[in-house]
C-alpha cells in the first residue's frame, strides 16, 4: 500500500509527467507496437506510469494487464 504523503507527491508532479512523456515520440512508437497485435490479443504494460499507453491499448481493444 502507498502511503498518503506518497500519493500527494505524485498529485503535483502527474501532469507535468504526462506531458513529458507524450512529448518524447511515445505515440508515434505506442501507435507501431499496437499495429503488431490483433483486437483481443493480451499485453502487459510494465511500469504503466498514470495509464495513457494502457488506456490507448485497450481503446484499440487489446487485453491489457499493467503493473
Amino acid at each position: 500500500m502507498v502511503d498518503q504523503e506518497t500519493m500527494a507527491a505524485y498529485a503535483t508532479h502527474v501532469e507535468r509527467y504526462r506531458k513529458l512523456v507524450k512529448s518524447q515520440g511515445g505515440n508515434r512508437r505506442l501507435a507501431g507496437f499496437i499495429a503488431r497485435f490483433h483486437p483481443g490479443e493480451a499485453v502487459l504494460d510494465l511500469g504503466c506510469g498514470v495509464g495513457d499507453s494502457a488506456a490507448r491499448m485497450r481503446d484499440a481493444g487489446l487485453e491489457v494487464s499493467c503493473m
